[in-house]
């Protein structure tokens, strides 16, 4: 019959664990290059972040952010625009 009590593992064991792991993150970061690091998400893939145009609610030229779906917001009354960017 097994015990269900796990097994309490090596301190060298752990230590070795721990360096391996070390050096695996470590190999990571040397491999990425520099530049893949500073554009992440829309910006790297060339997606519209934001835009300037007239709401149709507040009737303002505002700034319009867009989020990762597509939606737009106006930055000065927070309505969403009634379309999306960038989606067939």
């Amino acid at each position: 019959m097994l015990n269900s009590v796990p097994r309490k593992l090596s301190g060298s064991y752990l230590r070795k664990l721990k360096e391996e792991q070390e050096r695996m993150r470590l190999e990571k970061l040397k491999d990425k290059p520099a530049s893949e690091e500073r554009h992440v998400g829309a910006v790297s893939e060339g997606k519209l972040k934001s835009f300037t145009a007239v709401c149709q609610t507040c009737g303002a030229s505002t700034k319009f952010t867009v989020n990762a779906l597509g939606f737009a917001t106006c930055s000065n009354c927070r309505a969403q625009a009634a379309y999306r960017i960038g989606v067939a």
